[in-house]
C-alpha cells in the first residue's frame, strides 16, 4: 500500500511551516527554538480531549520540545511531533498490515536512522502520513508507564508515572505478550500533558474488549521494528515504528471480538472509563473467646 496523505505539517522543511500554516489558516506548533525544560506546555490549539483534560504538573514545567537542546534540531523536531495535539481532519482507519507496509516505505525514504541519526527534515514522513489523524481497532496486550528510572527527553527527563507516556502494546489477538511475542504488535502512546483522569495504565490494560484508538500518526525514528521475528537491540518488540502518538481518544467496544467491533460503527463504542477500584477483602470476623473450662470441684 502506498499512502500519500499530506498532513497539516507537510509541505516542505521546518523553516517553511509558518508561511504554509498562515496560508492554510491552520494552527502551528510553537517555534522550534530551544530546549523547553522549565517552560509551560503550549499545545497551540484546543486539544482533542479538552472536555476531559486534566491539568498536570508537567504542563507547567516542560514545553512541547522537551529538553532536547538547540544543538539537536532533529531531536527537537521529533519531540515536538510526539507532543502534537493539533492534527486535524477525519480519522483514517489503519490496519496492522498498513502500518507494516508504511514501515517499508519509511525505510526506503529515510535510509539510515536511529536515536543518534534522527531525520532533520520530516517532510518525507509527512508525505507518508505523519501528522494526519489515524484510527485503529485492536486488543490491548499491555499498557505501562514508559519513563523507567530516568524519564524521557520528551518529558524533560522528569521522573515518575505522572510525567511518563503510557506505552500501549496493541495486538490483533487477545492476550498478554512479552519479548518476541510482541513482534506482531503496533504501539500507541498516551502522553502525560493534560492527560485525562480516566486514562491510566490500569484502565487501558483492563479494557477487556477491543479498543478503538484515535490520534496522530507518528514515526518513531529512534528505533527499528523486529527483524526475522526478533526485536532489534535497544528497540521495542513491534512490527512497525509507525505509532498512534499522541493518543486523542480511547474507546471500548460493546463486543468482544474484532469482527464485532467495526471501526466505523460509532454505536459500538463508548469512552474508556476510570478503572474500578478493587474492593477490599472483608476482614475475617474475630473468633469468639473460648469459654473458660469448668473448675474442678
Amino acid at each position: 500500500m502506498k499512502t500519500r496523505r499530506m498532513s497539516w505539517l507537510a509541505g516542505g522543511s521546518l523553516g517553511a511551516l509558518p508561511a504554509a500554516a498562515a496560508l492554510l489558516g491552520l494552527p502551528l506548533l510553537p517555534a522550534l527554538a530551544g530546549a523547553q525544560q522549565g517552560q509551560p506546555f503550549v499545545p497551540g490549539c484546543t486539544v482533542p480531549y479538552s472536555a476531559i483534560q486534566k491539568h498536570q504538573a508537567i504542563d507547567d514545567s516542560c514545553g512541547i520540545k522537551g529538553n532536547a537542546p538547540d544543538s539537536e534540531p532533529a531531536h527537537q523536531a521529533q519531540n515536538a511531533a510526539k507532543n502534537n495535539l493539533c492534527a486535524t481532519g477525519a480519522p483514517k482507519a489503519v490496519t496492522f498490515a498498513a502500518l507494516a507496509s508504511l514501515q517499508t516505505e519509511a525505510d526506503n525514504k529515510l535510509g539510515t536512522y536511529d536515536r543518534d541519526h534522527l531525520p532533520a527534515d520530516r517532510s518525507s514522513l509527512q508525505q507518508l502520513g505523519e501528522g494526519s489523524v489515524a484510527r485503529i481497532v485492536a486488543f490491548v496486550a499491555s499498557a505501562k508507564y514508559s519513563g523507567g528510572t530516568t524519564g524521557e527527553s520528551v518529558g524533560c527527563n522528569l521522573k515518575g508515572n505522572a510525567n511518563d507516556d503510557i506505552h500501549v502494546v496493541l495486538m490483533e489477538a487477545k492476550g498478554a505478550v512479552k519479548g518476541a511475542q510482541a513482534c506482531p504488535s503496533v504501539t500507541a502512546e498516551v502522553i502525560p500533558h493534560l492527560r485525562p483522569a480516566a486514562w491510566t495504565d490500569k484502565a487501558i490494560a483492563g479494557a477487556g474488549h477491543p479498543v478503538r484508538i484515535t490520534g496522530q500518526l507518528f514515526f518513531d525514528a529512534s528505533h527499528h521494528p523486529c527483524k526475522n521475528g526478533q526485536p532489534e537491540p535497544s528497540s521495542p518488540s513491534r512490527a512497525s515504528e509507525w505509532e498512534i502518538h499522541p493518543v486523542y481518544s480511547i474507546e471500548v467496544c460493546k463486543g468482544t471480538t474484532l469482527a464485532a467491533c467495526p471501526v466505523d460503527d460509532d454505536s459500538q463504542w463508548s469512552p474508556l472509563k476510570v478503572a474500578a477500584a478493587k474492593k477490599p477483602k472483608p476482614k475475617p470476623k474475630p473468633k469468639p473467646a473460648a469459654a473458660p473450662a469448668n473448675p474442678k470441684p
